[in-house]
């Protein structure tokens, strides 16, 4: 598969906007990006859905067998990268704001989901050649994976100036289901002979209403199907902040910037913490054999060797994914401008970040069109269109999109998004 992917991005929204706002991705960047009609008073969001899949490593594909329709680590490891992925996805019933005079007062409800997780390369070489290339020497085995989906009701408003606009806003989250990695390390240490192993764990897991482990035995999902939990406000509560801010330099360039989900959820419902800080010794041990010739080697058996889980029930505290995101717009005249902003999200393994070029030309009063070009770490080059159409200043639907042939096949791409929502002015 290709390194290089295309963007095209196609943005579609009915009410008058600039280059900044069609780099908006929620009801709240709208108003930070001047993106809706400044003489309204009542501004109503009404569904929407954003989405983004990023894969800074390798994609499923990367290890698919066509003729067997099964997958080959064999094939991960040969591609030299790591298991990079990070997913959000963010689905309004609703928003309202209310404009007095330099004041803008904002209540919204959103329900959120954050997966992300990581497995370094390192991990697939153990499993396909072993551990004999490791002799008198420790390797680590250190995958993550953090899963928090939730629903945020946000209370806050917008100051804004001539030039300057502000905007704070407090959410309430109710959590409906995590498992977040908050350790999960295997240090292998190999001595002379390769095949006798020692192994120091320092494994953490937290999970509400995702995981049941007793015994590898005895491992379910618990899973919430409900997309509103059965006592709200009383279990799996939390509490965040989003702050953001824009800046008219002079009349051709704005700077602007956020920081959303500063905060974090006490989670109470189904909540249970496994951890496994011991030491394991093994002798003629073969991991790749675990992989390669099951027949062999069983790989259940040395497990259940391996781990020694301690399993406890109690309340937990978690942080919610943050997200960032900064830019500048530059209006070279009524009808040609560009912009440049950078995005960051949280996930299982540090920051994963975009970084995207734009330039928007005024074709007709009511219609602009922009073209752009984005990179992201093993997305070098990218490239996307779009467009803004006004009508009658009120009623507004916007459509984005990156990837969008990729859509029926999400697994083989390294970077997808829709943002899809409606709105009001009146």
């Amino acid at each position: 598969m290709t390194k290089k992917l295309f963007y095209s991005i196609l943005l579609i929204t009915l009410g008058m906007g600039t280059v900044c706002g069609q780099l908006s991705n929620s009801f709240q960047e709208k108003f930070l990006l001047q993106d809706l009609p400044e003489e309204k008073r009542l501004y109503f969001s009404l569904p929407t859905v954003n989405t983004t899949v990023l894969s800074n490593g390798f994609n499923y594909l990367d290890m698919y067998v066509p003729e067997t329709k099964t997958l080959d680590f064999v094939l991960a490891a040969q591609t030299g990268k790591d298991f990079d992925l990070t997913t959000n996805i963010r689905a309004s019933y609703g928003a309202l704001g209310f404009r007095f005079g330099k004041l803008i007062a904002y209540l919204g409800h959103e329900w959120t989901a954050d997966i992300s997780a990581f497995v370094p390369s390192s991990v697939f070489d153990v499993l396909v050649d072993g551990n004999a290339q490791f002799q008198n020497s420790t390797f680590r085995i250190n995958p993550s994976i953090n899963l928090t989906t939730s629903h945020r009701w946000t209370l806050g408003g917008m100051w804004q100036s001539d030039r300057l606009h502000l905007g704070g806003f407090l959410h309430i989250y109710q959590g409906q289901e995590t498992f977040i990695t908050k350790s999960n390390t295997i240090d292998v240490t190999a001595d002379l002979d390769f095949f006798n192993l020692s192994f120091e764990k320092d494994i953490e897991l937290l999970s509400a209403s995702v995981l049941d482990y007793r015994s590898l035995d005895e491992v379910n999902y618990i899973g919430n199907p409900s997309l509103i939990n059965a006592n709200p406000f009383t279990e799996n509560l939390g509490f965040g902040l989003s702050l953001q801010a824009s800046v008219d330099i002079n009349d051709n360039l704005t700077v602007f910037g956020k920081i959303d989900d500063l905060g974090s959820i006490v989670w109470t419902r189904q909540a249970v913490t496994y951890t496994d800080k011991s030491t394991s010794s093994f002798n003629g041990v073969d991991i790749s054999q675990a992989y390669i010739d099951e027949a062999e080697y069983n790989l259940e058996d040395t497990l259940k060797n391996l781990l020694t889980i301690d399993r406890e029930v109690g309340a937990f505290t978690s942080g919610i994914p943050l997200s960032m995101m900064g830019g500048l717009c530059y209006t070279i005249n009524d009808k040609f401008s560009v912009a440049g902003h950078w995005r960051a999200k949280q996930s299982a393994d540090g920051l994963r970040s975009l970084m995207m070029l734009h330039a928007d030309y005024q074709i007709l009063p009511s219609l602009r069109l922009n073209t752009n070009y984005s990179f992201a770490k093993g997305a070098p080059f990218n490239i996307g269109v779009g467009l803004n159409y006004v009508i009658a200043d009120a009623f507004g639907i916007y459509l984005q999109t990156i990837n969008p042939w990729q859509f029926g096949k999400f697994y083989d791409s390294n970077l997808m998004h829709l943002n899809f929502g409606m709105y009001l002015a009146l």
